[in-house]
């Protein structure tokens, strides 16, 4: 049906127009950076092949099947029982390492001569979670179908999107600051101190403000 409906609609003249759109062509441009990382990001960068929207729908559409994943999943492949799974919990859960990343990302390349901004961390950093967006779909018709002997292939394929989008943003990283494979890795390991370290100070300023509060809530 879906083979039918697409033979049917892609001659369409509103369809070959929104087809044939800059924005996507921004989509469109994740599937050949997922499979060639090294020209995919310099270009990315570079020749401007990519932009602030397409990365924003990737994240969008990366949170919102990360959601339908932790909520509609087979039972079989949940670790919680189903009325307790919280998908905004979930989401927030995943959204704030990212963001995290990104961040400290930022402030550690701009010390080691990044030739990368902010905004262009931020959208290599979207881009890299196609893998996730193309291969979630299949991944929620599998939890459904697989029984339990069969859960490793629902396993691996889970493990190489992971991996899959974790090289891509190594890679997107080294290309966008314009690092060798050495410079790259280090700074993703001081990338991972910053995570820490941003989250340590966000605590002592939780427990300060909290401190704080306290002390006039009771005089």
């Amino acid at each position: 049906l879906v083979i039918v409906c697409v033979k049917v609609l892609r001659h369409r003249p509103i369809v070959v127009r929104a087809r044939e759109s800059a924005y996507a062509r921004e989509l469109r441009y994740g599937l050949h950076v997922i499979v060639h990382p090294f020209d995919g990001f310099w270009d990315l960068k570079r020749e401007k092949r990519g932009s602030m929207r397409g990365a924003l729908t990737i994240l969008i559409l990366f949170t919102v099947f990360w959601g339908i994943r932790a909520r509609f999943s087979g039972y079989l492949f949940t670790s919680e029982p189903y009325q307790d799974i919280r998908v905004l919990r979930q989401v927030v859960g995943i959204l704030i390492p990212l963001l995290l990343w990104v961040i400290s990302n930022w402030c550690f390349t701009t010390l080691m001569d990044g030739k990368g901004t902010l905004r262009d961390t931020f959208i290599t950093s979207c881009y890299a979670l196609t893998p996730y967006v193309l291969l979630s779909p299949l991944q929620l018709v599998l939890s459904h179908v697989l029984v339990n002997e069969e859960m490793a292939f629902y396993t691996y394929l889970d493990a190489v999107i992971i991996i899959w989008a974790i090289a891509l943003l190594f890679f997107g990283m080294m290309m966008t600051h314009d690092y060798s494979f050495s410079k790259a890795l280090v700074t993703s390991l001081l990338t991972l101190v910053g995570i820490c370290l941003i989250l340590f100070l966000c605590l002592l300023m939780f427990n300060l403000f909290n401190e704080v509060y306290t002390f006039f809530y009771n005089m």
